[in-house]
């Protein structure tokens, strides 16, 4: 499907999409692929799966290393489903003002993301170069979530938080170096590490 100059709608705000492209296709192997362009974000999705399926197969696997919320029994998965994303996103005032409120970010910017059923795999990466929240900002941003072999990983990076920068009469910065969230599950139990400079 080519869409010309279509506007999306959250809540009486609105959103102008000069040109989008979707494509879904499904190769001799039952291999599916979403693609969308447009000039909010390019998104790829390919990969043997179920669409309507897929979140309910996300929070199995995710279930699996710590128990959130309840799920199928394991005979109702179709086994050997996998997917793998790739997301640019281009604009970000859409997601600044509807999701993260507060938040300014640098574009483009990319995530990048896998899943496996029978593996109970679930990995989802992304990095930031900027971000400003209430006037803080947030250089070099790296965000990864990796759940394989028994054990659920999270980590976030950010090379520098800046309270206050330095400016021509006052040359002191204020703020933190290497600061890092780690977060980690497995057999229902959980670890976390904060450290900074």
């Amino acid at each position: 499907a080519d869409i010309d100059k279509a506007t999306l709608d959250f809540n009486g705000d609105t959103y102008s999409l000069k040109t989008a492209l979707l494509e879904k296709t499904v190769d001799d192997q039952q291999q599916n692929l979403i693609s969308l362009k447009s000039d909010i974000a390019d998104f790829n999705l390919n990969g043997k799966y179920r669409i309507t399926e897929l979140p309910a197969q996300i929070i199995k696997a995710l279930s699996y290393y710590y128990h959130f919320a309840d799920v199928k029994p394991e005979e109702d998965y179709v086994s050997g489903e996998y997917a793998n994303l790739n997301l640019e996103i281009k604009k970000t005032n859409l997601i600044e003002e509807q999701f993260l409120p507060g938040i300014e970010m640098s574009t483009p910017f990319l995530v990048e993301g896998s899943f496996s059923n029978d593996e109970n795999q679930v990995r989802l990466s992304t990095n930031l170069e900027k971000a400003i929240f209430q006037g803080v900002e947030l250089r070099q941003n790296s965000v990864m979530l990796d759940a394989q072999r028994g054990i659920l990983n999270f980590s976030y990076y950010i090379e520098d938080i800046i309270v206050k920068d330095s400016t021509e009469d006052d040359k002191s910065v204020l703020g933190l170096e290497d600061f890092k969230f780690d977060f980690s599950s497995a057999n229902d139990s959980l670890n976390y590490a904060v450290t900074w400079k």
